[in-house]
């Protein structure tokens, strides 16, 4: 009978997780923390990192205000009432502009906070270049706007929803300033079912349309600014209620870079000085629902790099270069020196505590018996020396402390074992003889 030698150096300190040893809350690298008397929507922080933009919400009397903070000391310096409902805030990316979507979208001057513009409700969105507005209203038809002269140069009218059908649409430039896209929906009307999509798209100068189709911009995703976008993805599409991994694109090209599956998050953020993408996760330990969890992914090799961990994450803004992380949760607000905390947070390659894996090798089978195993453990695999899988010894869809594996259907040879956890890989080797 064949037996089968194991040199993974018994897998007993195979496996390390970072963040099992050192429950961080982000105190350490916390700036300042403020409680108002506001709901907070949206936040965001200016060009010069000077200041923060709050989008306020008053709800005992349904007031609307953008509060002005100051980013050293948190302290309010303007506040300005919205007319009506608002829902988000942004500064344009060449510092001149702050943005208030709302019942009237209002454009204010970054410096002084004056409103120099108030242009029609709907859906904004800003060229990479400054030069033009796409402003999304009633029916189907966006117009573009000068930012010169806040005049309409162009409108297009869009395919409408058929006469059994409802549905929206929503237009934006592409960060590269190459493109506007148009992408529409529509939903048959019961008692009927079904849904279709449409997307249009332009050229982001001339406003001419452009023969093509970018399936990976079909879903509004979360864009670099190098040519990148990353959109969620999900099992039996159900993306929005439980996401289990992300794509990145070369979304000029339209073609898919990377495929990751991961565990449960909100949302996705590309650094701006780094080359690193962030997903944040919901919860961190079963034990501490408050704790929440940045994964950082290097987009050069492809590998999760490290984990920060912090309590107040559940509407998060980082700022353009990455200096600063704004975080706020109803009528509190917190700023972290996310520089610090980037470096400082323990690299998931440079373990802190091993989680001890127990292996049996039975000398009268092919068996090989792996117990205690922990299920942080994603997946374990056996690839030959060319890449190839060759057979999924594991996938962690379920709590299990104990795997048997017979070796018998492998060949004498040398082979390579990955185990997956979700902070890190490990790779040994696995001999048949």
């Amino acid at each position: 009978m064949k037996k089968s030698k194991m040199i993974l150096f018994a897998l007993a300190v195979l496996i390390a997780f970072a963040g099992k040893t050192l429950a961080q809350d982000g105190s350490e690298y916390l700036l300042w923390e403020k409680t108002k008397d506001f709901t907070t929507r949206d936040v965001a922080i200016n060009m010069d990192e000077t200041q923060i933009a709050v989008l306020a919400e008053y709800t005992d009397t349904e007031t609307y205000f953008v509060k002005i903070l100051s980013i050293l000391t948190g302290d309010e310096l303007f506040s300005i009432q919205t007319a009506g409902l608002a829902w988000n805030c942004f500064y344009t990316t060449d510092g001149k502009y702050l943005v208030v979507r709302c019942e009237n979208n209002l454009i204010l001057d970054a410096k002084t906070y004056s409103v120099i513009k108030k242009l029609p409700s709907g859906g904004i969105s800003f060229s990479a270049d400054n030069r033009y507005i796409s402003l999304t209203g009633k029916g189907f038809k966006f117009s573009i706007v000068s930012t010169e002269t806040f005049e309409t140069v162009y409108e297009q009218n869009l395919p409408e929803p058929e006469s059994d059908e409802t549905g929206g649409f929503r237009c934006f430039f592409t960060p590269n300033n190459k493109y506007l896209i148009a992408g529409l929906g529509f939903n048959k009307k019961p008692p009927s079912s079904g849904s279709r999509s449409v997307q249009e798209i332009f050229d982001a100068k001339t406003f001419q349309k452009v023969d093509r189709t970018i399936n990976c911009l079909k879903n509004y995703g979360t864009f670099s600014n190098t040519g990148l976008c990353a959109n969620t993805y999900s099992k039996g599409g159900l993306a929005d209620l439980q996401p289990i991994g992300f794509r990145i694109y070369d979304y000029d090209k339209d073609s898919l870079i990377w495929e990751q599956e991961t565990k449960n998050y909100n949302n996705l953020i590309f650094l701006n000085t780094k080359n690193y993408l962030i997903s944040r996760f919901d919860t961190y330990e079963p034990g501490n629902p408050e704790m929440k969890v940045f994964n950082t992914w290097n987009l050069s090799t492809k590998l999760r790099d490290k984990n920060i961990f912090c309590a107040h994450m559940p509407n998060s803004k980082i700022s353009r270069s990455d200096k600063y992380l704004c975080a706020t949760n109803t009528g509190t607000i917190w700023l972290y020196d996310f520089e610090k905390m980037f470096e400082g947070n323990v690299s998931v390659n440079e373990p802190l505590k091993s989680i001890e894996i127990n292996i049996n090798i039975q000398s009268d089978s092919n068996l090989i018996r792996l117990s205690n195993l922990s299920n942080d453990i994603a997946s374990i695999t056996i690839y030959d020396l060319s890449g190839n899988l060759v057979d999924i010894i594991y996938k962690g869809n379920s709590i299990t402390y104990t795997i048997n594996y017979n070796t018998a259907r492998l060949t004498k040879g040398v082979y390579l074992v990955k185990i997956d956890t979700e902070k890190e890989s490990i790779t040994k080797k696995l001999i048949i003889e």
